[in-house]
C-alpha cells in the first residue's frame, strides 16, 4: 500500500489516514484527474490554454537549471517551451565522484496556463511545477521520485556562512547484503563558518555536540564545492553542496555521495537547507498552494495558511511552529516542515536503520 501522504506512518490514525491516504495508483502516481497520460495533444479536456500566462513564461528560465534528485542524483536541466507544454531535458553530471540523475525527458503540459505542468509522456500523472526563474520542482522519470530545480546559484562562498534549518532524505545501500537499500530521514541544524569549516547537528539545535564536522572545499577541476571530512589518511568527499539566492532567500542544497567510512555501505541522498528564522518572521510569506512529489508517490497538492496544512482532499491537520528547532512546523508528531519562499519540504523522522521507511514530500508553488 502507498504510504500515507504528509503524515506519520506509526501515528497516523485510522479515520485521518482514510482522509490524507494516497490514491493506489501503483508504480508512482497520485490520484490528480489531469493526467494526460500518453497524449500528444496541448489540450485538457476541462480547460484549453494555447499559451502559458506572463508570470509565467517569465519563470521558465533561458539558461540550464540544477537538478537534484532524492536519492543525490546530479543533472543540469533545460527548459524548452511551446505553448502551454513544458520539455524538461535531464544531462546526467559526469562528475566522477556525484551520483547521476540519468539524461532523460519530461514532457509536460499546463492545463490553466500556470507553471502547474503535469506529464505527458509518463502515465503517472507526475508534476513539475516553477515557482521562479531559480527554484523548481520536478521527478525522475526513470523511478518517480521527486527533483529539486535550482538556478540563479550563487558562487560567492562567503554568502554560504550561517545557520540554516535542514531536512534530509539518504538512501543507503547495503553491499554486504545483496545491496538492500534502506532510507532514513531527519532533520538538522547545520552551520557553515566564514572560514569555510562546518557542523552539522542531526535532530538538534546547535547548542549541543555536533553529529558530524568538516570542511567545505572547492574542487579545482569540477568547479564544484565539496562537503569534506577528515583529513590527509581519513579526509572523505561526502557530498557537494549548491547555494541558490542570497541572504534570507538562500536555499541550500546537498548532493549527498558518502562513501561511507569503510565503503561497505554507500549513502546518497538530497540535504535540503533555508537560513534558520523565527517561524513569525517569515509566515505571511510561505501561504499558499504547493505542487508536491514525494517518494511515497503522489501528486497531491498541499495548501498551507499560517499553521494549517491542507492535503488536496483531505482535512486540514495543524502544525505546532518552531518545532522541533526554530523555524520549523512539526505535524502529526512525527513531520517536520520546511517552509521558505516558495519552497516546502517534509520528511518524517525515521533515522534507525534498514527497518525504517523515510520519504520526502517536495513542492513549489507555481507561478500563476
Amino acid at each position: 500500500m502507498n504510504a500515507p501522504q504528509f503524515a506519520s506512518k506509526a501515528t497516523l490514525s485510522a479515520a485521518l489516514s482514510a482522509a490524507l491516504i494516497l490514491s493506489a495508483c501503483g508504480g508512482g502516481g497520485g490520484g490528480d484527474s489531469n493526467n494526460n497520460s500518453s497524449s500528444n495533444t496541448n489540450t485538457n479536456t476541462q480547460n484549453t490554454v494555447t499559451a502559458l500566462t506572463t508570470t509565467c513564461a517569465a519563470a521558465v528560465p533561458s539558461s540550464a537549471m540544477l537538478a537534484i534528485a532524492a536519492s543525490g542524483g546530479v543533472a543540469s536541466a533545460s527548459l524548452t517551451l511551446s505553448g502551454p507544454t513544458v520539455s524538461l531535458n535531464y544531462a546526467a553530471s559526469t562528475v566522477n565522484s556525484e551520483r547521476a540523475l540519468p539524461t532523460n525527458a519530461i514532457i509536460a503540459t499546463s492545463s490553466d496556463g500556470s507553471c502547474s505542468f503535469t506529464a505527458t509522456n509518463q502515465a503517472q500523472g507526475l508534476k513539475l511545477a516553477l515557482a521562479s526563474s531559480r527554484l523548481g520542482m520536478a521527478y525522475d522519470p526513470s523511478t518517480g521520485e521527486p527533483v529539486l530545480l535550482l538556478g540563479s546559484l550563487n558562487t560567492d562562498t562567503s554568502a554560504l556562512a550561517g545557520t540554516y534549518n535542514m531536512v534530509r532524505y539518504q538512501r543507503d545501500v547495503d553491499t554486504t547484503n545483496n545491496n538492500a537499500v534502506s532510507t532514513r530521514t531527519s532533520y538538522a541544524t547545520f552551520v557553515i563558518n566564514s572560514d569555510q569549516t562546518w557542523a552539522l547537528y542531526k535532530n538538534a539545535d546547535a547548542s549541543g555536540t555536533a553529529t558530524a564536522t568538516g570542511t567545505l572545499e572547492a574542487d579545482g577541476v569540477t568547479g564544484r564545492l565539496l562537503l569534506v571530512t577528515g583529513s590527509g589518511s581519513t579526509r572523505i568527499e561526502r557530498g557537494s553542496v549548491f547555494l541558490s539566492g542570497s541572504g534570507s532567500e538562500r536555499i541550500l542544497a546537498v548532493a549527498e555521495h558518502d562513501p561511507s567510512n569503510d565503503g561497505l555501505t554507500p549513502t546518497s541522498g538530497l540535504f535540503i537547507g533555508t537560513p534558520q528564522a523565527a517561524w513569525s518572521t517569515f509566515s505571511a510569506s510561505v501561504a499558499g498552494t504547493y505542487q508536491t512529489n514525494s517518494t511515497d508517490p503522489s501528486t497531491k497538492a498541499l495548501s498551507v495558511s499560517g499553521l494549517s496544512l491542507t492535503p488536496a482532499g483531505g482535512s486540514a491537520i495543524t502544525a505546532t511552529a518552531n518545532s522541533p528547532i526554530q523555524g520549523l512546523l512539526t505535524a502529526q508528531s512525527n513531520n517536520h516542515v520546511l517552509l521558505r519562499d516558495g519552497l516546502i519540504a517534509v520528511v518524517n523522522n525515521e533515522t534507525t536503520g534498514a527497518t525504517t521507511s523515510g520519504y520526502l514530500q517536495l513542492g513549489v508553488v507555481p507561478q500563476p
